[in-house]
């Protein structure tokens, strides 16, 4: 039961923030990323919007032209739990 109400509110939150408009090759990482954030009930997740998500894709690529990330879950990870930070300072 409780697994349920956890999955609904895991599905709500990719409804709120538009996830399916990730259309590419990146929606799967967003939605592990966001998926791992929720059930570790990371603070950050409560704070996400999308224009987080897309400060964090912009700050992933741009890494990934500069070197090779060999954890790409876990590098995403720090980039979009920085752009919460850096758009809430």
């Amino acid at each position: 039961m409780l697994t349920d109400k956890k999955n609904d509110g895991l599905t709500d939150l990719f409804k709120k923030l538009n996830i399916y408009l990730f259309h590419d090759n990146f929606r799967p990482l967003i939605e592990e990323t966001i998926k791992d954030l929720y059930y570790s009930n990371d603070e950050v997740i409560y704070l996400l919007k999308l224009s987080h998500i897309d400060r964090a894709l912009f700050k992933f690529r741009e890494a990934e032209e500069k070197q090779v990330i060999h954890h790409t879950k876990n590098y995403f990870r720090a980039c979009l739990k920085s752009a919460v930070i850096e758009t809430t300072i």
